[in-house]
């Protein structure tokens, strides 16, 4: 497109309006959201220059040598082609005839285009257009008092309009583009037509985990699988790998492609392990701001800066990341009871369990034998307080690939070994120590990165997923068919994405949302069948309905629940009909209170704010 802004007339950036407001306000950021282009849309034309020598022109009053054409505001891609044509009009008009700059028994005529105009400079800082045009020179015998026979016709064509455009002169970051004649930002960047330059892109991307799972397991609310597998046998910190495929999941097809920088990962496809974390500051120049922090296994979550803190902004988690004296970061993950230590890049460097058990990390370098570690900055040994080390090794199964982990030593050398089919970076074996090993199944043609199911160490096929034809899960199943669900909808799950400058860093902000399949239907084992609606904002999908179908005498029957502004829960209504009141700490989003056993009828407002209770409630 030509234009900064795209229309945002879909149905899923209707839904992205909706709450779009709310996590734009989430992140600090003002200013409406929109979707920017590489184009530079203020560039107008330098002028265009031309001459009509031997002519004089007589009596129009203008320098032939030089005739120039100003531009003014004109950005019209054919703006030369129109130059050249008032300047062959008025050729035509005032610079034929004969003694007009020629001899008397010469006589210019049919100024005339010879052919399309010629675009050169498309990658460089300035690019420039020339339309050839010539002219007629016909001479006759000079004879005495006047002129006599027609000698000759001479076409006069050494004559060219140029223009073009200095994209350099516009931003720093411009390029030209001969296809379309205009300039574009390049490096990445994308125009702001509010600044009137090039701006850098950041992307704000958080991939949430389960809030509602079915079998082993699907996402069914969004369309995803998750699978783990574990890396032989460690301390505390067991290394596991991870298939997860919420990356997977198609964009909305009215956006042009734009995918997020993917997680650090040491396996390739939809693959990653445990100890794939990182962190990352939104704007390296700016210290407090927001971060984003890979959390290994294929997640990842959003953090906002503040008073001392960043502050995750994932519904009732107080996971926070704050600076380490001197550099680097701590994380704090509540959750597992566990402090993690990163250096001033956000590479990780060590994990402290609450009880006092220990995780350090040595990274290869330069000098780190290729049959170890192919490149530096992959972990190769994790040290845990007790001194026992695992050992970690990798190899390049595509020579132009990014190295992929092979091996994870145990202190006990016993030896598990990741295998990958040539050229591929995807694994399709684990091998343990004992020789044993699972085998790991992509069988969907039009998905090959896809896990389709696993064979256990007995060779028993142990799982089976399917997907549609867009590489979203729909069933899962155990050995023997055994505890089946499957997920059908109305209209399937995406990832969509929007802009918004951000003038506290100087960049735009590119916030990619998973937006929630709607009409979804589960099928559970036994046959009954559930429907979801889900909610989803830049950190979380959540559902906030489930109805039950009718059946064996039960009426249909619906839960549901409600979210405050940081997508907490502060209302449940069960499925018989029972109400339960939350509410929570203003900073860390952590339930300070909770009143169960109400009807449905009550207003959780009320109930919260008085110290006596309702009958049967607690």
């Amino acid at each position: 497109m030509s234009g900064s802004l795209r229309s945002n007339t879909s149905p899923w950036r209707r839904i992205w309006s909706a709450f779009g407001a709310v996590v734009l306000l989430w992140l600090g950021l003002s200013g409406p959201a929109a979707a920017y282009d590489k184009w530079i849309t203020t560039n107008p034309w330098l002028v265009a220059s031309a001459y009509l020598t031997p002519s004089r022109c007589d009596g129009a009053g203008v320098d032939t040598q030089s005739i120039r054409f100003q531009p003014g505001n004109d950005l019209g891609y054919d703006f030369p082609e129109r130059m050249r044509d008032q300047l062959i009009a008025f050729a035509n008009g005032s610079c034929v005839g004969r003694g007009n700059g020629v001899g008397a028994c010469q006589e210019l005529s049919n100024w005339r285009s010879t052919g399309a105009c010629s675009v050169t400079g498309t990658g460089s800082s300035a690019g420039s257009v020339v339309c050839p045009y010539a002219v007629t020179l016909k001479s006759w015998e000079v004879v005495s008092g006047g002129c006599g026979a027609h000698q000759s016709d001479v076409d006069l064509t050494s004559y060219a309009l140029g223009t073009g455009k200095h994209c350099q002169a516009i931003d720093s970051y411009g390029l030209f583009d001969a296809d379309t004649r205009q300039c574009y930002c390049g490096q990445g960047r994308l125009f702001v037509p509010e600044q009137g330059r090039c701006v850098e892109t950041k992307d704000v991307l958080s991939i949430p985990k389960c809030d509602t799972c079915v079998g082993n397991p699907i996402y069914p609310a969004i369309g995803a699988k998750v699978q783990q597998f574990p890396l032989g046998w460690q301390p505390w910190y067991g290394m596991r790998a991870t298939f997860n495929s919420i990356r997977k999941i198609p964009y909305d097809p009215d956006l042009p492609p734009s995918l997020a920088a993917a997680d650090p990962t040491t396996l390739g496809g939809a693959w990653t392990t445990n100890l794939d974390k990182r962190v990352a500051r939104s704007n390296p120049d700016v210290m407090f701001e927001r971060m984003t922090a890979s959390r290994g296994d294929g997640f990842s979550a959003i953090f906002k800066w503040n008073v001392s803190v960043f502050s995750s902004m994932q519904p009732q988690s107080s996971d926070a990341i704050w600076a380490k004296p001197f550099g680097g970061w701590f994380y704090r993950d509540t959750a597992a009871g566990v402090l993690e230590v990163y250096d001033f890049n956000g590479v990780l460097q060590s994990q402290t369990q609450i009880s006092g058990k220990t995780l350090s990390i040595v990274r290869s370098d330069s000098n780190t034998a290729p049959t170890i570690a192919p490149q530096p900055g992959l972990p190769i040994e994790l040290t845990d307080q007790d001194g026992r080390v695992v050992k970690l090794r990798y190899s390049r199964p595509d020579a132009n690939g990014a190295p992929v982990l092979s091996q994870v030593i145990d202190p006990a050398n016993g030896v598990t070994e990741l295998r990958y089919p040539a050229v591929s970076p995807q694994p399709t074996e684990i091998v343990n120590s004992d020789t044993t090993s699972t085998q790991l199944l992509y069988e969907d043609p039009v998905s090959p990165w896809a896990l389709t199911g696993y064979r256990n160490e007995s060779a028993v096929r142990a799982g089976t997923y399917g997907y549609d034809a867009q590489g979203r899960a729909i069933s899962t199943a155990r050995a023997g068919g055994l505890d089946a669900y499957t997920v059908t909808w109305a209209q399937p799950a995406k990832w969509f994405w929007t802009e918004v400058y951000d003038p506290s860093t100087g960049k735009i902000a590119r916030m990619h949302q998973l937006l929630p399949a709607s009409g979804a239907v589960v099928t559970y084992p036994n046959g009954r069948a559930e429907s979801i609606v889900a909610t989803s904002t830049l950190d979380a999908v959540q559902w906030s309905s489930k109805t039950q179908q009718s059946g064996a005498g039960s009426p249909v029957a619906t839960t549901s629940r409600q979210f405050d502004s940081r997508s907490n829960v502060i209302r449940l209504d069960d499925y018989n009909g029972n109400r339960s009141c939350m509410s929570y700490e203003a900073v860390r989003s952590l339930e300070s209170t909770r009143v169960e056993g109400l009807s449905a009828s009550a207003d959780c407002s009320a109930v919260l704010s008085v110290r006596c209770l309702p009958a049967r409630a607690r």
